[in-house]
């Protein structure tokens, strides 16, 4: 069981007198310089878990909130009767840096959709991944190992509302276009596009191929029956009718329409609506 430090990272208590660790005060210069000279947070967290430093007792792994207290502690330049460990030099230029550093927090309005936000090549939910010191929002699918390009939490909220404005401007945009009652769905495409490359990969045998040729087959008939209801797409098209462009996401809007927010590798979005027509 990991055991709460008694007194901050760098010092220790020795004959009744808080004096620095040799070893964890050596820690919190690397700590210091390496901010410094550009490393992020979670970097320098990984290189201090490399060297087996413990930030307390039980356990050697460190995060990035750990190494952000250490980078925010002032005792390391004698507040509070604390022994010196660093330059004043030293501690100003990275305080001027945490402050520079842009806040990337999440968006309250980007929460509230950022269930929706889905590869557009597996339709798998992406995640956010923040750089606090760099201020960059990356958006990440684990399955097809794609980092999307950064994109601030407001950019990528104008452009879910220049989406939300156009298909306010064109309900019919919902409807379905029937191609033989067959809607291809994104693991559909997704399925014809490795098919594809195996079909010019001469090293593809013959037996894979077949297989993999049924099953895509066997999907389509599958797709020839679930025609989308109509019934629902009427329903869409009228709620979307009664409404004019907005300055503003409109969240309930969203959720009653909107299944996924699929996000291109290029950055760019599409909406696939609940009928599953992608626009």
């Amino acid at each position: 069981m990991e055991r709460k430090r008694r007194f901050p990272f760098g010092y220790a208590m020795r004959e009744g007198r808080i004096v620095p660790n040799p070893e964890e005060a050596k820690a919190v210069a690397v700590i210091f310089q390496s901010f410094a000279s550009g490393a992020t947070t979670p970097t320098i967290a990984n290189s201090m878990t490399e060297l087996q430093i413990p930030y307390r007792t039980g356990s050697a792994r460190w995060n990035k909130n750990m190494v952000c207290r250490i980078l925010d502690n002032e005792k390391y330049i004698g507040a509070d009767g604390y022994p010196i460990l660093l330059q004043k030099e030293l501690w100003d230029r990275v305080a001027a840096k945490r402050k520079q550093a842009p806040s990337v927090r999440l968006n309250p309005v980007i929460r509230s959709v950022r269930m929706k936000i889905c590869c557009a090549q597996c339709g798998q939910k992406l995640k956010r991944v923040s750089y606090h010191t760099q201020g960059n929002v990356y958006w990440r699918c684990d399955r097809c190992a794609i980092q999307f390009p950064s994109v601030t939490d407001q950019a990528l909220l104008d452009t879910i509302l220049e989406k939300q404005n156009g298909m306010v401007r064109r309900p019919q945009k919902v409807i379905p276009t029937e191609a033989g009652n067959i809607t291809y769905t994104m693991e559909m495409v997704r399925d014809m596009q490795i098919l594809d490359h195996a079909i010019s990969n001469p090293q593809t045998r013959t037996a894979e191929l077949l297989q993999m040729a049924a099953q895509w087959v066997q999907n389509v008939y599958a797709c020839c029956q679930e025609v989308p209801d109509a019934a629902e797409s009427d329903a869409m098209v009228r709620m979307l009718q009664e409404l004019s462009p907005s300055n503003t996401l409109n969240i309930e809007l969203l959720n009653q329409c909107v299944k996924k927010i699929l996000m291109q590798p290029d950055g760019n979005i599409q909406f696939q609506v609940c009928n599953g027509t992608i626009i």
